[in-house]
């Protein structure tokens, strides 16, 4: 059993993206300002390498939507708007599936009415929490991979008397300026090292192109991300893949995060296909025991 921090970034806005919310709305008040967007910088010095200006290409793609403030997607649309872009390795035949901005439809009905209601730091953290948290962090990250390996957690910011607390706090008390997760940090700042309570953001970054494309990746993994399987399994574009993968084997290249994600994206499906379709006997699973599942849920 372990003690995890789940939830705090999400409950006492720890992450950049309710940062960067704030300062683009700030933006959005003088869209022509040539320093209202410079304190992005602050947020991201490890993408934006320097603290005086930001470049052009980061400006134009933090400008995107800058002034739909209405929106009650404003925080995340920048997010989804890039990692959408991964539809275009898709064959055409699976791209129907995805239509762009399909999804809002569902959203808009999925989501509770009231959030056009909430201060803006509350909205960023109800999408993140509800379509982000509960669904990959406490699934994928948290729980699956944890009791797959004997280990139970447990999430004392998720007990609901913190975020019953923390709901009830002014946003200035979740992120006092550009300080996130203020009143947390403040309530252990003696028990604390200050090196601890005084360090900036710092995002952990999976390195899947080198874990994937490496030298030392899996037997498996190569032969799933070849032209072959990926060409038999027809789900992705094989010329658009294979400049991808050309391009991600580039030594001490810099690689995006849209690039990553398309890659994960690509040896997901490519093992899901290999175990549970191609070698799907392979695993005695009953169609019984399938139906029993089915039904209980």
């Amino acid at each position: 059993v372990v003690l995890t921090g789940e939830g705090a970034d999400e409950i006492f806005g720890g992450y950049n993206i309710f940062k960067e919310d704030k300062v683009r709305r700030f933006w959005a008040e003088q869209p022509d300002s040539k320093y209202r967007p410079l304190l992005l910088s602050r947020l991201y010095p490890y993408i934006l390498k320097s603290q005086n200006s930001l470049n052009p290409f980061w400006q134009s793609f933090f400008k995107q939507g800058l002034e739909e403030t209405d929106s009650p997607y404003y925080s995340h649309k920048i997010r989804w708007s890039n990692t959408s872009k991964t539809r275009l390795f898709f064959e055409d035949r699976i791209k129907k599936y995805f239509p762009n901005n399909g999804f809002y439809t569902e959203l808009n009905e999925f989501l509770n009415p009231d959030i056009y209601n909430w201060h803006s730091l509350n909205k960023a953290q109800y999408l993140e929490t509800t379509l982000f948290m509960s669904g990959y962090l406490l699934s994928s990250q948290g729980d699956r991979m944890m009791m797959g390996n004997s280990v139970e957690g447990r999430f004392p910011y998720l007990d609901h008397r913190v975020i019953e607390y923390a709901n009830q706090l002014p946003p200035e008390m979740k992120i006092n300026v550009l300080n996130e997760k203020y009143i947390l940090k403040e309530t252990f700042r003696e028990l604390l090292p200050e090196m601890i309570t005084n360090r900036p953001k710092q995002p952990y970054r999976a390195p899947i192109g080198q874990t994937f494309l490496s030298e030392d990746s899996p037997d498996l993994i190569k032969e799933l991300l070849g032209e072959d399987k990926i060409k038999k399994y027809g789900y992705f574009n094989q010329n658009v893949c294979k400049r991808l993968i050309k391009q991600m084997k580039v030594p001490d290249k810099s690689i995006s995060a849209k690039d990553d994600m398309a890659l994960a994206a690509l040896v997901s499906v490519q093992l899901l296909h290999y175990h549970y379709i191609e070698n799907f006997k392979n695993h005695n699973f009953r169609l019984a025991e399938i139906q029993t599942i089915i039904d209980l849920n």
